[in-house]
This record gives structure tokens, sequence and C-alpha cells, in this order.
């Protein structure tokens, strides 16, 4: 996903709101969670880290970080590859997702 493939809506949404949750007035939780578990191979960050639980249909943003020195070889979003990029989206959570960050 390129960044300019996301609704401005979305954007607009996520510059208003911290800590990548992405919610607006009109996103009803359903009561139905879902986790997305992280981890990263290497020298870096993942942010947020751990297991995130999410309610279904909403949006959530990770940002990925490698320590001085070292780069972002990839990035696995349920074990497929997504490239070297440095953030990732996952919008209209339907089910449970990994994330895996490879830095070198």
């Amino acid at each position: 996903m390129r960044f300019t493939d996301i609704p401005y809506n979305i954007i607009k949404d996520f510059f208003l709101h911290s800590q990548g949750m992405i919610e607006r007035t009109t996103d009803l939780p359903s009561g139905v969670l879902h986790t997305i578990t992280t981890s990263v191979v290497g020298a870096g960050t993942i942010s947020p880290s751990g297991t995130i639980i999410v309610n279904e249909g909403l949006t959530r943003l990770f940002t990925f970080t490698p320590d001085g020195g070292h780069s972002i070889t990839d990035v696995l979003i349920d074990d497929v590859s997504v490239g070297a990029v440095s953030s990732y989206i996952f919008i209209n959570i339907l089910s449970d997702h990994t994330i895996t960050v490879q830095i070198t």
C-alpha cells in the first residue's frame, strides 16, 4: 500500500488523533476484538509494539525505526513481504494479523 492510496479522510483523521489509532465518531466498535502481534528481528523498534488489541473495523498505524547505523531490510505482514517500508496501516481490520520487521 502506498501513502497515496489512503483516502484523504483517513489521513486527516490520523493527524488529528494520537497513538496511531484512527477512530471517527462514525466508527462504532462492533464488540469484536482482533490482535495484531508485532516483532522485530534486529536492532530497532516498532511502535506500537507487542500484542495490540483492536476493535473490528478500525484502522491502526505502525511505524518502524531502525537503530543508528542499521536499516530496514523487509517488513512481513502475515508472513508476506511488503518491502522495506517505514510504516504500515491496517485499514478496516477484520481479522488477526502479524507484523515482523527485519532490520540489519
